[in-house]
């Protein structure tokens, strides 16, 4: 008990998961697969703050983003297209360069209807292109995840 008091008090700065991540590593707390058991941990955890054995404010429920509330900065992209598909061929797909990256965030954010703030995990973003009027036109973006851990 004490290892796990100490622990939680250490890194405040951890989220619930991370912490329950480290418990489980120091007390090599592992199912028979060899995978931590951060689930468990994470129950245990909210035990002893019932049991009073932890502060509530020990344990963070919600870590600090990396941008959140932040502003993103970019120009979105708007593109007014009633062609058809073979009057703007070839359609690339192409990846998102580092100097478009404020552009496509706020593409993204503009447009996405459930909004945008960062993605989350290894990712890559794409500009979708057609050629209309003699150029080179983005008509739409995307992102790609890699899939959960889980």
């Amino acid at each position: 008990m004490e290892l796990i008091q100490v622990t939680v008090e250490r890194f405040r700065g951890l989220s619930r998961k991370e912490l329950a991540a480290t418990l489980c590593e120091n007390l090599s707390w592992k199912a028979p697969s060899g995978r931590l058991k951060v689930d468990a941990c994470l129950k245990l955890l909210e035990d002893f703050e019932q049991a009073g054995l932890l502060s509530p404010t020990a344990v963070r429920r919600n870590p600090a983003k990396g941008n959140k509330g932040k502003e993103l900065v970019g120009t979105p992209v708007e593109t007014i297209l009633s062609s058809s598909l073979k009057d703007v061929s070839p359609v690339s797909v192409d990846p998102v360069l580092s100097s478009e990256l404020g552009d496509w965030n706020v593409t993204m954010q503009t447009y996405h209807p459930l909004g945008y703030r960062r993605p989350v995990g290894a990712h890559q973003r794409y500009w979708i292109r057609v050629q209309i009027q003699g150029g080179r036109k983005i008509v739409g973006c995307m992102l790609f995840g890699a899939a959960p851990n889980r």
